[in-house]
């Protein structure tokens, strides 16, 4: 009987000394666990890391555009770069500042390279980007460069690139007509009255007539106003710039119309004035302004 009790204590005592030992092999076995899949982990990250380096190495990219600017006016900017190797398209991006993210406004072929924006905000930064897209053996390549169009809110003759303009081209052509003759009825080339001036500066010069302003026919001053005042914008003299055309009568109102002029800037006029003095540059003065005529794509 003793010897009972002590196998049976003996063998009580190996139970507990067995149940006893996997809490601590269990701990060790976690334990163990997290170091392997920390291990696994940092294998895998260096792996990624490993592919991005390839890809980088892999990337090819084109030359940059070479972009430039062509202010029209100030709503209207042409946007042209040179040929870029290996390019098969184009695209012109726009800048959101809502979305933070460029937007595709048009896209191109190889052959052509210049968009004409007419929708520019004045006195707004607004940046754009282009991209060439293209292959360099077999790989996809790109190439981009982003450029910055702001235009006054007024334009002035003293204005950065206003020799590029429209209004440039009109007050140019004007220009070359200074000290002509004041004939009552004449519209050109060597003989003018007020609005057969400005008749003849958008419909007859060569220079001017490609902008695409040929919008009326010949007329009086008076007849000026009826068949353009639908670009009437006004009789703020603060909001003239050079090649606009200026009416005035002697009330300021739309009836009564007696003179044309094309504004020239700084508060002058560059006109038909009268027979004594012919075609010359001049303070507005006295004059009272009617309306201000501003055409498409000035």
């Amino acid at each position: 009987m003793k010897f009972k009790a002590l196998i049976t204590a003996l063998t009580l005592s190996l139970v507990m000394s067995c149940m006893a030992v996997p809490a601590f092999a269990a701990e060790d076995n976690d334990e163990a666990l997290d170091k392997t899949g920390a291990a696994q982990e940092q294998v895998a990250e260096e792996q990624d890391n490993d592919s991005e380096k390839a890809k980088e190495e892999e990337k090819v990219e084109l030359d940059e555009p070479e972009v430039k600017t062509v202010m029209q006016s100030t709503k209207r900017v042409k946007i042209k770069w040179n040929k870029v190797d290996d390019a098969k398209v184009y695209t012109l991006s726009k800048f959101s500042k809502k979305t933070g993210e460029f937007k595709v406004i048009k896209k191109l072929g190889k052959n052509n390279r210049s968009v004409l924006l007419t929708n520019i905000k004045p006195g707004k930064k607004t940046v754009f980007k282009v991209t060439a897209y293209g292959k360099v053996g077999k790989k996809n390549a790109t190439g981009e460069k982003k450029v910055t169009v702001k235009t006054p809110k007024v334009l002035k003759r003293s204005s950065k690139n206003f020799k590029q303009t429209n209004a440039y081209k009109v007050i140019k052509a004007a220009r070359k007509k200074l000290g002509c003759a004041y004939v009552s009825g004449a519209e050109g080339p060597r003989a003018f009255d007020c609005s057969g001036y400005t008749y003849y500066i958008y419909n007859k010069v060569s220079s001017v007539k490609k902008i695409g302003t040929k919008r009326f026919s010949r007329n009086s001053a008076q007849g000026n106003y009826y068949s353009l005042k639908k670009y009437d914008i006004g009789r703020n003299v603060k909001k003239a710039q050079p090649g606009d055309i200026m009416l005035f009568s002697r009330s300021g109102g739309k009836s009564g119309i007696y003179h044309a002029a094309l504004y020239y800037g700084n508060g002058k006029i560059i006109h038909a004035s009268s027979p004594s003095t012919g075609v010359i540059i001049s303070y507005i003065a006295h004059r009272k302004v009617a309306a201000i005529i501003r055409l498409p794509k000035m």
